[in-house]
């Protein structure tokens, strides 16, 4: 009992044992974490802005145009598409 006690009343030995167990309680947290799947979900797959509506036209390299309407104005809707959740629903707007 006397060696434990000497053993542990040495500072040096305190901190080593100290460490011995941070490291003992998170080597296994550290394993669970690691296993676990991730999931790697691209955000570059879809347009996060979407023009659409009767006076959006797109030429044949994908570039959008707008026209104007009767009253000179490019009225065009808008689609949000969020990358870390459920599309979002068409917003209507004039520009």
């Amino acid at each position: 009992m006397s060696e434990l006690k000497d053993f542990i009343s040495n500072k040096k030995n305190l901190i080593s044992l100290l460490l011995l167990g941070i490291v003992g309680l998170a080597l296994p947290l550290i394993i669970n974490l690691v296993q676990k799947q991730q999931i790697f979900k691209s955000r570059a797959d879809i347009a996060p802005i979407t023009f659409t509506g009767e006076n959006v036209s797109s030429l044949p390299n994908g570039t959008k145009i707008f026209r104007l309407d009767a009253k000179g104005k490019p009225a065009v809707d808008i689609d949000l598409i969020s990358p870390i959740g459920a599309s979002s629903v068409g917003i209507g707007t004039t520009i």
